[in-house]
């Protein structure tokens, strides 16, 4: 089967986007993460990574129950040092210093629910050191092909100079 581009359905091809974080995607062997290998990811998944990857506004996709991060270029400036070792993390291993504040989001989220914040002050250890850290997030929950809360999809503002 082929995608509308004409790929291979389950090539990765549709991460071809430019993207330093696409590329590191598509880079990546996938089968030993509770993801699997790239071929084996839902529809749902590879669509909305699609759109993310494609924005210029910072965003992070949780996936699954512990949330394994997928992000664009944006989140990747604002995760600082701690990109690319983000990439493929449960989001409570990749920011341990919120993980009470993400087991939340993902609770919220995988159970349906948005959450938003505004001017959210964190403090997380971007550059290795602890900086608080203001910013608008918006949470969604991500759905499968059946229906069910699979994700959460997370669109981050920062407004530290602003505030």
């Amino acid at each position: 089967m082929t995608s509308t581009s004409g790929a291979p359905e389950g090539s990765g091809a549709w991460l071809a986007t430019g993207s330093g974080c696409g590329a590191l995607i598509a880079g990546r062997d996938w089968a030993a993460t509770p993801l699997g290998p790239i071929a084996d990811w839902p529809l749902s998944l590879r669509a909305l990574l699609g759109l993310v990857l494609r924005s210029r506004v910072a965003m992070v996709m949780l996936w699954g129950e512990a949330g394994i991060m997928l992000y664009n270029d944006a989140y990747s400036d604002f995760a600082g040092a701690r990109h690319p070792d983000l990439l493929g993390k449960p989001v409570r291993e990749a920011w341990p210093e919120v993980a009470d504040f993400n087991d939340n989001v993902m609770q919220v989220g995988l159970a349906g629910g948005n959450l938003s914040y505004t001017d959210q002050a964190l403090t997380l250890h971007r550059r290795g050191v602890p900086e608080q850290v203001i910013m608008n997030l918006d949470y969604s929950p991500v759905f499968d092909e059946l229906g069910v809360a699979a994700g959460v999809l997370c669109i981050v503002v920062e407004t530290t100079e602003r505030v």
